[in-house]
């Protein structure tokens, strides 16, 4: 693997700890702010600890199959704060997006550089990604439903949330 895909992976690998820290953040929101104290502990158990302790888990997985050493760089600081449900997730499905895009960034770097294995590898993480976007963006419909009734969203959250820790 060369340097610049191991850069690659390397920024990848800190994009999904930066998304559970985006994550950690929003759940300590919904639990203080919010008073959405049910789902801020199943959101940060499954959502938050996916980024952390599956995707980023993934890519440095595929940097250890082709025996490259990971680094892990630093992720910035999250102070965010929202109005809203819906500002919140909106900024979530966002993320999300974002994300997708390094991932499909990487794959083009892989194929550019002749990297079948780490390409198809990645493919794979990305298809997985899918099952995240969906549950995001419904997150997001679901806030837009609820509005102001933080209670019902906070107690009905389980019935309907898909959750996205098994997705990869």
């Amino acid at each position: 693997m060369n340097q610049l895909l191991s850069k690659a992976l390397d920024e990848l690998q800190a994009r999904m700890f930066y998304m559970n820290k985006k994550s950690d953040r929003i759940a300590n929101l919904l639990k203080h702010k919010f008073g959405c104290i049910a789902f801020s502990e199943l959101f940060h158990n499954d959502y938050a600890h996916f980024w952390a302790l599956k995707a980023a888990d993934r890519i440095v997985e595929i940097k250890d199959l082709d025996g490259e050493q990971s680094e892990y760089p630093a992720v910035e600081e999250s102070r965010e704060d929202f109005e809203t449900l819906q500002d919140m997730f909106s900024f979530l499905f966002s993320a999300v997006v974002e994300t997708k895009e390094s991932v499909q960034e990487a794959i083009e770097i892989a194929e550019q550089e002749k990297e079948v294995c780490t390409k198809v590898a990645l493919e794979d993480f990305i298809s997985k990604l899918q099952k995240v976007c969906y549950s995001t963006e419904f997150l997001f419909k679901k806030s837009t439903i609820y509005g102001n009734e933080l209670y019902n969203f906070d107690a009905q959250a389980s019935v309907w949330y898909v959750k996205i820790f098994d997705a990869m």
